[in-house]
C-alpha cells in the first residue's frame, strides 16, 4: 500500500513539471532530480557545481538578481520566488522559476538551499 502511494506521489511529481534541487552551503554539493536536469536540457553529471551552472547555463544579465535575491533571503530568513533565464543547448533561452528556502542549523548559520523550479519556454 504504502509503495502505492509512494508511486502515485512520483507520478504527480513527474507530470506536474516540477524539478526539486538541494544545495549544500558548506560542502558545495548541488543534487537535482531528474526533472531538473531535463528543464536546463543537461546530461546528468555525478557532481554539479554551482559556479558552473551560474557562469554556463543562467543568463548573464540575470546573475546579479539571483545574487542579490539569495543575499535577502540570508538576512530576513524568508523564502525566495525569482524568475530567471537559462541557456539551452540549442543556445535559445528559456525563462524559469525557482522557488525556495535556505535551511539553518542549531546556530542559526545557513546550512542549505532547497527548492523546486518549473519552466516556461520563451523564444527570443
Amino acid at each position: 500500500m504504502r509503495e502505492d502511494a509512494e508511486n502515485n506521489n512520483c507520478r504527480k511529481h513527474d507530470v506536474s513539471g516540477l524539478g526539486r534541487w538541494s544545495y549544500d552551503i558548506n560542502t558545495d554539493e548541488l543534487v537535482w532530480d531528474d526533472k531538473m536536469y531535463e528543464i536546463c536540457e543537461m546530461k546528468k553529471e555525478k557532481k554539479l557545481s554551482m559556479e558552473d551552472i551560474l557562469m554556463n547555463k543562467i543568463y548573464l544579465d540575470d546573475i546579479e538578481l539571483l545574487k542579490i535575491t539569495a543575499l535577502t533571503s540570508l538576512s530576513t530568513y524568508g523564502i525566495f520566488d525569482i524568475e530567471t533565464r537559462i541557456i539551452t543547448t540549442n543556445g535559445s533561452i528559456k525563462r524559469i522559476k525557482v522557488i525556495g528556502e535556505i535551511t539553518y542549523n542549531k546556530k542559526w548559520h545557513p546550512s542549505a538551499l532547497i527548492g523546486i523550479c518549473y519552466c516556461n519556454i520563451v523564444k527570443i
